[in-house]
């Protein structure tokens, strides 16, 4: 039998963890959900200018390198919106019932509760090492979609920068 002292304190702070940790999660989705209204948005300028026939090569270039970029922003933020299963906690109560029949003789009921404790410890730590794992990835791909978008946007700045001084010339 496992007795180990402030195990349920430390399960406290697993669980709240686990909270955070979901917390996180759902302010990167949302994150990603702006991405793609942002290249929603962006993807308007290359498209309009596109179809202009008076749009010098390099403008149209530029457009069609600004248009990819934001179909690759769009792509990790599809990735990072992609369901993912989360751990989710896994003590049933039949394994539960199982440790409780199976003491050894003797056990009091706080041996017992100190095993089933100290394995519902284990768990959390392991779910919340999984979810940050999931996090740390989503992070990665976030970056990413954020890098490209502001490559577009930097694009479309240019085109209309290049377009207004050529216009002038």
């Amino acid at each position: 039998m496992h007795n180990r002292i402030g195990d349920d304190i430390i399960l406290n702070l697993l669980h709240r963890q686990e909270d955070q940790i979901h917390q996180s999660a759902d302010a990167i989705d949302t994150k990603a959900g702006l991405v793609l209204a942002a290249a929603a948005f962006l993807a308007m300028q290359p498209a309009y200018l596109l179809a202009l026939p008076r749009l010098s090569n390099t403008a149209a270039v530029v457009q069609v390198i600004s248009f990819l970029l934001l179909l690759a922003a769009v792509w990790f933020a599809i990735l990072i919106l992609k369901v993912t299963g989360y751990p989710t906690p896994g003590i049933p109560e039949s394994w539960r019932d199982e440790q409780v029949m199976s003491a050894p003789a003797g056990s009091t009921e706080n041996d017992i509760h100190g095993t089933i404790l100290w394995e519902a410890v284990n768990q959390a730590r392991k779910r919340v090492e999984e979810a940050t794992e999931i996090n740390e990835g989503k992070t990665g791909k976030l970056l990413i979609a954020q890098v490209l978008t502001v490559l577009s946007l930097i694009a479309n700045v240019a085109v209309i920068v290049l377009t207004y001084l050529s216009s002038r010339a």
